[in-house]
């Protein structure tokens, strides 16, 4: 998930900031019958003050969203300097 904030500070200047949020996801399983099962499904974001420490896959799946929402910004302004429209992908 990704919160953006987007703001002309000057005539020729648009800010863009951005905050990334990662989540660990957690499936709990009830089995009440054969054929009747719940899938609880509990996602705790990925900050220390969450988890406690971060794993190596847990930190490298933080700096893989960044790079994801950095280029997909990237790849806008481009566009739009170019003249052509922005179109998600």
């Amino acid at each position: 998930m990704c919160v953006m904030v987007v703001g002309q500070s000057q005539d020729d200047e648009t800010q863009i900031i951005f905050k990334v949020l990662e989540y660990k996801t957690q499936h709990k399983v009830a089995v009440q019958g054969l054929l009747n099962f719940t899938d609880n499904v509990a996602s705790t974001p990925v900050h220390p003050t969450r988890i406690g420490k971060l794993t190596d896959k847990m930190e490298a799946q933080l700096k893989e969203g960044v790079s994801i929402i950095t280029e997909c910004i990237q790849r806008a302004i481009g566009q739009a300097a170019a003249g052509e429209p922005t179109v998600p992908k």
